[in-house]
């Protein structure tokens, strides 16, 4: 076999090998939560050796991260883009800019559900302060740059009056809350039902939303 179709397979092998995982990870850490899991119980879910997982992740904080970061950085460059629209003013009115918020949440959970119940649970579960003080650096820088860009849009739209002024931090929070809360809602609701209404209830949530914000 030639070494650049070797190098290759061993490319692959080595991709498969971490998707599988990160696969049993999120299933492990979401029945035993992060401070309870252990990498043993991901190697034996995961069909590997435990000392297979540090070739691909230094610690479980690693681990608990790398099922993080792909959604952190989806939001950046969602929420960028509706940032953009605003200070270019292709979001005129306060109804369109709550509008883009409802579509960038949509893209996110459509995105990687898995992402968004792993950062979910991460926050419910407050697990940060069971990561080492290096990763806590880590994801708190990763989500104040989300949080910031969030912040310009409402004070953008808050210095063009068309959006109710009001303290933008919170209005921050209450936006992402909406969103965390609509996903824990319907997919409690779906387990017992069958039937899945996260487009419907988000949609009509960020609707209730601008119409109490927008001054249009």
């Amino acid at each position: 076999m030639p070494m650049r179709a070797a190098k290759s397979l061993a490319h692959e092998k080595r991709d498969l090998t971490q998707k599988a995982i990160q696969k049993a990870a999120k299933k492990v850490f979401f029945q035993k939560g992060y401070a309870n899991a252990t990498i043993a119980e991901i190697a034996k879910l995961a069909g590997v050796a435990k000392g297979s997982i540090y070739l691909h992740f230094q610690t479980k904080d690693d681990l608990y991260l790398s099922l993080m970061l792909p959604i952190l950085k989806e939001i950046k460059r969602s929420i960028s883009g509706l940032k953009e629209s605003v200070e270019q003013g292709r979001c005129k009115t306060g109804k369109e800019i709550v509008e883009g918020f409802y579509e960038h949440y949509q893209r996110l959970y459509r995105f990687d559900p898995d992402g968004i119940r792993i950062v979910q649970a991460f926050q419910l579960g407050d697990m940060i302060t069971a990561m080492s003080k290096q990763k806590q650096e880590e994801l708190t820088m990763i989500a104040r740059e989300n949080f910031q860009i969030s912040r310009s849009i409402f004070s953008c739209a808050m210095e063009r009056k068309i959006i109710t002024r009001m303290d933008i931090p919170q209005l921050v929070d209450v936006f992402w809350a909406t969103f965390i809360g609509v996903v824990q809602l319907e997919e409690s609701k779906l387990r017992l039902t069958g039937k899945n209404h996260f487009d419907d209830t988000l949609r009509s949530a960020f609707g209730i939303l601008a119409k109490g914000l927008s001054t249009d």
